[in-house]
């Protein structure tokens, strides 16, 4: 008996929703009279499919009746063939829809309305694509892909060709979490040297000094960037708590991945190649706790670059001024009512990253050191973080470790530092400028030894960079697999681990991003 009553709760189970699912219906619509009507009728697990030509001037305000185990579905009949122009848009106004098969192209929207704006939660844009969405005026700001709720997800979708003010997609303020953008493919994004033009842009609780337990919660994977420029400074540009940006591929593309407010978020895995195109950088860091590791850097000019904070804190609110000329940086919303123009990096990990071939500095620790002094007060160097097993080659010289030396005239005598750490890093062909207040300075110089394969230099099996590295320090989460998911047990130094494990990822293509019907083979 004690075995029959869970397998008989089983069979009501599997009974009911095989009954729920016979229920779901297709639905097919022409025009937006039909599909309105559609949409209001839907039960939960109806699809809903558009007919395939041009809908001119679409409107979609997806509220369908869906849940938690049967979602709604609006899909183009022939997934590409449904093309949305003039001054279309699609808002999820409901739970657990789903979104497929769409194509945004030969249209704009308006000032301050996305195309796509995730009003709900738990709800899914798929194999979709949005191309040239661009208005007339290229000052007119809208994003194309809003995250206004939480618990949503945008997938396979091309992007291509944006224009205009406001990043390409961007999670709100402060109320947006645990949203998530994979398999995306972001392609030839205009440059224009003004801020605000971000391809993805992730506020949240953390953007205001908020050093808390909550956060944004993003996470960013599997997408490509290609010549995706746009401001050319900050690509994926981070101002909250608890994100995770991994296994992105970065191509030909102006700026970096940039940790610019908020703290204890995670860059791992990520493949950027610059090409040796101008304004191309790696990652740049701001604020504590952040960890940065198995990253692969190639042909930029700065890889690495941790910025230098801004002011005295107690108990999170400034205390203590360096000179009386000191403007604050009002925002309302801010613990104190002011915020940081930069966190200091503090209590960071730094670890199994390569750098390859970049121009200008592999490593700068403290960057921006007393920029727009003394107004601005940048001259909290980065302390007590780790740097360990990365490696860094640079035959052809220029320097590769860059550390701040901090003044200590008045009124810069008042500040003490924390030392860094750095852990048998190797560094081959490149200068060491460190300042004196670093300690555990042990290097390897040795040649690693690289072979170039499959567009990507990794150590040969004869390389001294195998097996040489430490075990992470207990204080930090450990790094137990490489850039490519294979397993670490005696740590190589660098982001690939030489291994006969299958290889679990590799630098994206085309071919394996955005909308399946426009996949390039």
């Amino acid at each position: 008996m004690a075995k029959f009553v869970p397998n008989c709760l089983l069979a009501i189970f599997v009974l009911a929703l095989a009954h729920s699912s016979a229920h779901a219906k297709t639905i097919e619509v022409k025009n937006m009279s039909e599909l309105e009507a559609a949409i209001k009728a839907a039960q939960p697990g109806d699809n809903i499919q558009m007919a395939s030509g041009e809908w001119r001037d679409a409107v979609i305000n997806f509220n369908a009746s869906a849940n938690e185990k049967l979602s709604t579905t609006l899909r183009a009949k022939v997934p590409g063939q449904v093309t949305l122009t003039g001054k279309s848009k699609l808002r999820l106004n409901a739970p657990y829809l789903v979104v497929d098969g769409l194509l945004f192209r030969a249209g704009a929207s308006s000032e301050g309305e996305p195309v796509i704006d995730f009003r709900s939660h738990h709800c899914r844009v798929t194999n979709t694509a949005i191309i040239k969405f661009n208005p007339a005026d290229s000052n007119v700001r809208y994003h194309w892909v809003f995250f206004t709720g939480s618990e949503n997800r945008l997938d396979h979708t091309l992007l291509e060709g944006k224009n205009n003010r406001n990043p390409v997609v961007a999670n709100g303020c402060c109320e947006s979490r645990r949203n998530k953008v994979d398999f995306c493919y972001f392609k030839d994004i205009a440059f224009v040297p003004e801020n605000g033009r971000e391809i993805i842009q992730v506020q949240g609780v953390g953007r205001s000094d908020q050093y808390t337990q909550d956060g944004a919660f993003f996470t960013i994977e599997h997408n490509l960037f290609e010549r995706a420029d746009g401001e050319g400074a900050e690509i994926i540009s981070i101002k909250s708590n608890f994100n995770l940006i991994r296994y992105n591929t970065i191509r030909a593309s102006r700026g970096g991945i940039t940790l610019r407010s908020g703290y204890a978020n995670t860059v791992d895995s990520n493949y950027i190649f610059g090409h040796g195109k101008t304004g191309t950088s790696g990652i740049r860091v701001q604020g504590p706790r952040q960890r940065v590791v198995n990253n692969y850097i190639e042909g930029v000019v700065h890889a690495l670059m941790l910025h230098t904070g801004e002011e005295l804190f107690t108990n999170g609110c400034i205390t203590d001024y360096l000179t009386v000329d000191f403007v604050p940086l009002k925002r309302p919303e801010a613990p104190c009512g002011y915020v940081v123009r930069y966190g200091q990096v503090r209590d960071g990990l730094f670890a199994h990253n390569t750098f390859v071939n970049n121009s200008g500095i592999d490593i700068y620790v403290g960057t921006n050191y007393k920029s727009g002094w003394p107004q601005q007060q940048m001259v909290r160097i980065p302390e007590a973080n780790v740097f360990v097993n990365n490696l860094i080659y640079k035959p052809s010289g220029g320097p590769a470790i860059t550390t701040q030396i901090a003044d200590t005239k008045p009124p810069f005598n008042k500040l003490t530092f924390k030392p860094n750490q750095f852990l048998f890093n190797l560094v081959f062909g490149g200068e060491l400028a460190i300042a004196e207040s670093a300690v555990s300075l042990r290097f390897i110089t040795k040649d690693p030894l690289l072979t170039n394969v499959d567009g990507m230099f990794r150590p040969s099996p004869r390389s001294p960079a195998k097996d040489a590295g430490p075990a992470i320090p207990s204080l930090f989460p450990g790094v137990f697999e490489d850039i490519e998911g294979q397993r670490r047990s005696r740590p190589d130094i660098g982001a690939d681990e030489i291994s006969n494990d299958r290889l679990e990822r590799r630098p994206l293509t085309p071919a394996d991003v955005g909308p399946v019907w426009m996949r390039t083979k």
